[in-house]
């Protein structure tokens, strides 16, 4: 008889994992990024490479953060790492390191400290603001945002 009896095969429903940002990945030119604001930053800096103001970029490059080691008892521990968004070399030879996020996290604090520690270069947080014209550091968008917010409050008093 059909339908009666024990099933054959016990079926768990597959959770599919959200990505807690809400960032939905996306694909440009044959490559993966893990957000539109991500691929929107790959067009900007490849339009800065063809009128010459970036020389070259990187994507995904890997950073030690931390140096493997062994502890006390003869365990190796793994080395730490920080993957970046993007390297950027400007014609003008600065590099910048540059990550894209829409939010400051406790973590990415923690890692930039490390990373700035050991690097010579500043490690930017990139964001982009349609109200304050375009690509701007997530510090200076905060200070805006800090801005406006004074300056309502003061018309409405």
């Amino acid at each position: 008889m059909i339908g009666i009896g024990k099933p054959i095969l016990d079926v768990v429903p597959i959770k599919v994992q959200k990505n807690k940002y809400k960032n939905k990945k996306v694909e440009y030119d044959g490559i993966k990024f893990d957000s539109k604001m991500e691929r929107d930053f790959y067009i900007h800096l490849k339009k800065l490479q063809a009128n010459g103001t970036v020389y070259e970029f990187f994507m995904q490059k890997n950073y030690v953060l931390i140096d493997a080691y062994t502890r006390n008892d003869g365990t190796k521990v793994r080395a730490s790492y920080y993957k970046a968004d993007f390297e950027v070399h400007y014609s003008d030879n600065r590099i910048e390191v540059i990550d894209i996020k829409g939010m400051l996290t406790d973590v990415f604090k923690l890692k930039q400290k490390i990373f700035e520690t050991r690097y010579p270069f500043e490690l930017k947080l990139i964001t982009f603001s349609k109200k304050y014209g375009g690509w701007i550091t997530l510090q200076d968008l905060e200070e805006k945002r800090k801005q406006n917010k004074l300056l309502n409050q003061k018309g409405q008093n």
